[in-house]
C-alpha cells in the first residue's frame, strides 16, 4: 500500500516540474479543472490500470490528486486538493482508461468540473 504513495508522489514531482507527465508504463493525458469562478486549470494526468493521478494550475492556484476507476467491486472515486486549502469533494463520476468526466464540489465556493483524456476536448 506504501508504494502506491510514492508512485502517487513521483508522479505529482514529475508534473510539478515538467508542467505535463510522462512516466513510463503510464498512458499521459490532458486535465481540465473548472473552478465555480469560471478559471479552467490546465495540467496532466498519469493513468495506469485502474487508478491515476493528476495535476493542473493557472499558474496561481494548483489543485491535484488522485482517482481510481471503477472495477474489482469497487466504484469509481477521484481525491483533489486544491493550494489555496479550500476543501474539495467530488460526485457524478463517469471515468474510464482514456476519458472522464466529474463533478467538483468546492466548500463555500460552488460547483466545478473534472475532466481529464477525450473529455477535455
Amino acid at each position: 500500500m506504501n508504494s502506491g504513495r510514492v508512485t502517487l508522489t513521483a508522479i505529482g514531482a514529475v508534473v510539478a516540474v515538467t508542467g505535463c507527465v510522462q512516466v513510463p508504463g503510464y498512458a499521459s493525458l490532458p486535465v481540465a479543472v473548472k473552478l465555480p469562478s469560471g478559471e479552467r486549470l490546465e495540467g496532466g494526468a498519469a493513468i495506469r490500470v485502474l487508478s491515476g493521478a493528476f495535476q493542473a494550475t493557472d499558474g496561481r492556484k494548483t489543485c491535484s490528486g488522485s482517482f481510481h476507476l471503477a472495477g474489482l467491486g469497487r466504484p469509481a472515486s477521484l481525491f483533489v486538493t486544491c493550494s489555496d486549502g479550500v476543501r474539495v469533494t467530488s460526485s457524478s463520476l463517469d471515468l474510464s482508461a482514456f476519458s472522464g468526466t466529474g463533478t467538483l464540489s468546492f466548500d463555500r465556493d460552488g460547483i466545478g468540473t473534472f475532466r481529464y483524456g477525450d473529455a477535455v476536448r
